[in-house]
């Protein structure tokens, strides 16, 4: 590349915490070949550096851990949901983002979940969080109140603290 660096950063998430060490070989693996095979079965393909007579170094730094919910704690608080949020309550699609969230998770039996908060009126066109157009329809505020206040409440009703 005539003595230029180039400097990319790249952020991978993986939805499975067993998948990590492949999805981390695969990018390694990239700066030879443009396809690698992860052991999960997944195909990767990335177009190698050395075709472009570039060398790479990559150096991968794991910042977060996957955010995975506790199946146990998700059956036990789902009913507490549905009732807080007249029974609208309906699984996620597969999310990849980074939360601190995660952390917790690895130490103590956790659920994450979203407050929709879209207007009805913008549903399926509405700009995204971190986006300057985010709107927030202040309704869904009271939804996520009661939610969060019925979760520590059952919870706390189901698992009495011991002392």
């Amino acid at each position: 590349m005539g003595g230029r660096r180039l400097l990319r950063g790249l952020n991978h998430r993986w939805s499975d915490q067993g998948v990590r060490p492949h999805g981390r070989s695969a990018i390694n693996q990239s700066r030879r070949t443009s396809s690698t095979r992860m052991a999960s079965g997944v195909n990767v393909h990335l177009t190698p550096f050395a075709l472009s007579g570039a060398e790479a170094e990559v150096t991968i730094i794991d910042n977060y851990a996957t955010t995975i919910n506790s199946p146990d704690l998700t059956e036990q608080m789902l009913p507490t949901l549905k009732r807080a949020a007249d029974d609208q309550v309906f699984p996620s699609p597969l999310v990849t983002a980074s939360e601190d969230f995660s952390f917790f998770a690895q130490q103590a039996p956790g659920l994450f979940f979203f407050l929709g908060v879209t207007p009805s009126e913008q549903m399926g066109r509405a700009a995204p969080n971190h986006s300057p157009e985010f709107t927030v329809d202040d309704a869904a505020l009271l939804t996520g109140i009661k939610a969060l206040s019925a979760l520590a409440t059952d919870y706390l009703l189901q698992n009495p603290v011991s002392r």
